[in-house]
This record gives C-alpha cells, sequence and structure tokens, in this order.
C-alpha cells in the first residue's frame, strides 16, 4: 500500500488523510513511501479534523452573531427614526 511519510513528524499516513499530499499536523509536504502507516497516523488525523470543524463551526458561529448584531443595529436605527418622526409630528 503506498502511504505518504512526513519527514517533520516522522509520521507515515494513508493516502486519504493527506490533503494534496500535505500532512495532516504539520501541513508541509510529504513524500511518498511503501511503509505501512504508523501507529499514530490514525490518532492525528482524527484529531486534525476535529481541530478543522471546531475552527469552521467557530467561524460559522462568528459569522451568524455578525448577521444578528448587525440585524440589531438596524433595528435600533429604524426604531429611534421611527421615535424622531413621531416626535417631530407631537410637537408640530
Amino acid at each position: 500500500m503506498q502511504t505518504y511519510y512526513c519527514p517533520a513528524c516522522m509520521t507515515t499516513f494513508a493516502p486519504y488523510m493527506c490533503s494534496e499530499s500535505a500532512c495532516p499536523r504539520c501541513h508541509t509536504g510529504t513524500r511518498r513511501s511503501n511503509e505501512p502507516m504508523s501507529l499514530e497516523a490514525d490518532s492525528v488525523f482524527k484529531e486534525e479534523m476535529a481541530k478543522r470543524a471546531a475552527e469552521e463551526q467557530s467561524k460559522r458561529t462568528a459569522a451568524a452573531f455578525e448577521v444578528f448584531l448587525e440585524e440589531r443595529q438596524r433595528q435600533e436605527i429604524a426604531a429611534a427614526v421611527e421615535d424622531l418622526i413621531r416626535d417631530s409630528r407631537d410637537t408640530a
């Protein structure tokens, strides 16, 4: 079985673990190898995938919060404009 060896991490990964031949841990280049997959490769891969998923979720949450804040600000401005219009009618 062809594998990918990362000299920086000294770990050999299965092909599906290396996106574009990059190490899932340090993201440096790997080289092709015929050595068996390292024992820690599966746990390293799972940890990195969990980190990426958490980062993506964090980005989505931050983006949703930004949308919420922008909508809230828009509503506050609209309410303030309505108050000004109402006040100008009351004084006229």
